[in-house]
């Protein structure tokens, strides 16, 4: 089975969290860590994996393949 592929969009200190159940799962792969301040994104990418990016119109992916989280609600595109 392909693994789910993740983004997680802003890399606050809640997504953290996000960030620890998308790894813990042998499901997922986390693909982008996205924040508008390139620092953050860059520094969730080094724990947790995932392609530092500072918006979703840079990401190098289709977007119908990837599921997106934010600190604020799930955004579950299609897989």
């Amino acid at each position: 089975m392909d693994k789910w592929k993740i983004a997680v969009i802003s890399c606050s200190a809640i997504s953290k969290n996000h960030g620890a159940a998308v790894v813990g799962s042998p499901d997922n792969e986390l693909a982008y860590c996205i924040d508008t301040k390139p620092e953050r994104a860059k520094a969730f990418s080094v724990p947790f994996g995932g392609f530092p990016l500072a918006d979703t119109a840079t990401s190098p992916a289709d977007p119908a393949s990837t599921s997106c989280i934010s600190a604020r609600r799930t955004f579950p595109i299609r897989r």
